[in-house]
């Protein structure tokens, strides 16, 4: 009987030593290097920012800011799916990246309407937001995310000719967290809206944040967020940016999920739906 209790004892304590390591690492302060936009192209700006924890880098973070005045958003979907990098040699896109979840068909799991034709599900009740762009009505806002637990949709009658729902919704227009905590880690895509009438598309190239890291950052930042919506993840988040000021290209990996898949870092994942940016 004694035999048995010393490498139980042992067991118990290694397992609380880990236990405690991992409250301080959670517990000790982030902080991250400051944001210096680069203009890029008119009405675009991207900064890259290094994120620090206990002195060691674990995040880089990439904000593109794009003034939707000076830019269009296009939403495309083929179930013909291709890397971001193919996405961009198709459409000459200045900024394009990873839109919202699809089906194993490559279906969109939402709402999108790409260049006024409608497509995916409109009750959907998972999806919690929608980025809307390129309005048909005047006095409209060029780009904007709606909170859909605040308002309906009449799918044949949205003045806007580029749109797709997401969820979760990150921060809300009352600057409320929209995401409960988990231990879900994977490289990230979301896309903001400021207070100012800017889009912000946020890019994670490692698998640091949760969702409610993401959001929680975000909401730290000095980037005035009005909405913050999630896009899909892990593999399918991609990013492709070719502007005469900069060639940029991140793809997207996952540490863990709800199945507990992983995904190997530098993997090229082919994605139906995707959101492009390109000069008026």
């Amino acid at each position: 009987m004694r035999k048995c209790i010393y490498p139980i004892f042992l067991s118990a304590c290694f397992l609380l030593a880990v236990l405690l390591l991992k409250t301080i690492w959670a517990a000790s302060p982030v902080t991250y290097t400051p944001l210096t936009y680069q203009e890029i192209g008119p009405g675009l700006w991207f900064t890259k920012v290094e994120i620090y924890k206990e002195k060691q880098k674990v995040e880089t973070l990439i904000l593109v800011k794009v003034d939707p005045k000076k830019n269009r958003f296009r939403v495309l979907h083929d179930k013909n799916a291709k890397t971001i990098e193919k996405w961009q040699e198709v459409t000459g896109a200045s900024v394009i990246f990873n839109g919202s979840y699809f089906r194993e068909n490559f279906e969109p799991c939402g709402l999108i309407i790409s260049d006024g034709q409608i497509k995916g599900h409109v009750r959907n009740r998972y999806m919690k937001g929608m980025f809307l762009a390129e309005p048909q009505k005047i006095n409209s806002p060029q780009a904007a995310i709606i909170d859909l637990t605040k308002m309906s949709l009449v799918s044949n009658n949205l003045p806007w000719s580029q749109g797709l729902q997401s969820f979760p919704m990150l921060i809300d227009k009352n600057g409320t967290i929209r995401v409960n905590q988990s231990d879900l880690r994977a490289s990230r895509t979301a896309i903001c809206t400021t207070k100012d009438g800017y889009v912000i598309v946020v890019h994670s190239e490692e698998t640091y944040f949760t969702l409610y890291d993401l959001a929680n950052f975000l909401k730290k930042m000095p980037v005035d967020v009005e909405h913050a919506l999630n896009l899909d993840g892990g593999m399918a988040a991609e990013l492709c940016i070719r502007t005469g000021g900069l060639n940029y290209t991140h793809y997207g990996y996952q540490m863990s999920n709800y199945t507990g898949e992983f995904s190997l870092k530098g993997l090229q994942a082919k994605i139906p739906l995707v959101v492009g940016v390109f000069p008026r």
